[in-house]
């Protein structure tokens, strides 16, 4: 009886060893399982972000081609109306682009017609540039875009300019260069031009708020001469233009359809061609007064150089914005930023 007893108990222990042995090599496959499987969802993740960012890189370079070509109809070239509607109104190139297993969409908003979205290239100089405007077209863009009343939009059109301008400071009192000095973390005012638009969140009295409900206004590219054949309402009225006579260009500008960016757009090509809003819109002497003053202060233009483009992509569910602007004066990109 004892060795039976002893067998039994040397066998219920070798049972014992193999359970634990069992169960050991589980924990142990199931953790190198969970580290497998984990390191496959960062190469599938990490595989998606460069393929995301292929596919962003494919779209901005085939909106720059079609930005520079130079296209044609029955052997000419299309008008300025028809390649205006080419850059800025393109659903047929920009929509949904179908590349790999991804879309990508080329827009933006088009702010002054009920902020529709748009797809196509936006031009940078359709904008107020806060390099060169003057304290009175800040001032005006302030109070248009943002809830600002007159004297603190005026108090940051001038914060603005001091960020900008070399020498002492215009603003006195809360606003002067004491306030940047006495912050927890105090730094100088840089008294150069801005270099990129986000750099405007160091000036003082802009915070994330009123730089969102500024940036689709405002520029820090081109020589500051805003192009009337793109620019929105809001800044048209910024530039110190009357609501009648900005109505009357834009109707005369969208054509017959009322429509911007179509192909029977009006193109102002010189000063001339403003006047003859008299003829197309019944543009009146003061209004033509007007805009001879705002072209004289060298603050109207009808050409641009710098063009935004957005990119939104989507694949298998990695979403990625890229927005840059592209120089077509030096045929290169001058600002890149990501966000996924």
């Amino acid at each position: 009886m004892r060795k039976i007893f002893q067998k039994e108990n040397h066998s219920g222990t070798v049972l014992i060893l193999v359970l634990w042995s069992l169960t050991l090599l589980t924990v142990f496959a199931v953790h190198i399982g969970l580290r497998v499987r984990g390191k496959v969802d960062l190469l599938s993740r990490l595989d998606k972000r460069d393929r995301s960012a292929a596919i962003a890189e494919s779209c901005i370079a085939k909106a720059i081609s079609i930005l520079n070509t130079k296209f044609k109809i029955e052997g000419k070239l299309i008008s300025d109306a028809a390649f205006k509607k080419v850059r800025f109104n393109n659903p047929e190139a920009f929509q949904e682009i179908k590349i790999d297993q991804g879309t990508c969409s080329i827009n933006y908003r088009n702010y002054g017609v009920g902020s529709e979205k748009k797809f196509g290239i936006t031009d940078e100089e359709r904008k107020i540039n806060i390099n060169t405007a003057s304290h009175d077209v800040l001032k005006s863009i302030i109070q248009i875009a943002t809830p600002l009343k007159e004297e603190m939009a005026s108090n940051l059109a001038l914060a603005i300019i001091d960020w900008r301008e070399y020498g002492s400071s215009q603003v006195e009192g809360f606003y002067s260069d004491a306030f940047y000095e006495n912050l927890e973390f105090p730094y100088k005012e840089k008294k150069r031009s801005f270099e990129i638009l986000d750099e405007l969140l160091l000036v003082r009295g802009v915070n994330q708020k009123l730089y969102d409900q500024l940036r689709d206004f405002i520029t820090i590219y081109g020589t500051g001469k805003v192009n009337i054949n793109t620019a929105s309402k809001p800044v048209l009225l910024a530039l110190g233009l009357s609501a009648g006579a900005v109505n009357k260009m834009l109707i005369a500008r969208r054509g017959p359809d009322r429509v911007d960016a179509t192909e029977d757009d009006y193109i102002f090509e010189h000063f001339s061609s403003l006047e003859a809003l008299i003829g197309l819109v019944n543009l009146t002497r003061k209004e033509l007064r007007e805009l001879d003053l705002v072209y004289g202060r060298q603050e109207m233009g009808m050409l641009s150089a710098y063009y935004g483009i957005q990119a939104d992509v989507d694949y298998r569910g990695e979403t990625r914005h890229v927005e840059c602007v592209y120089s077509r004066n030096d045929g290169k990109i001058i600002y890149w930023r990501e966000k996924l």
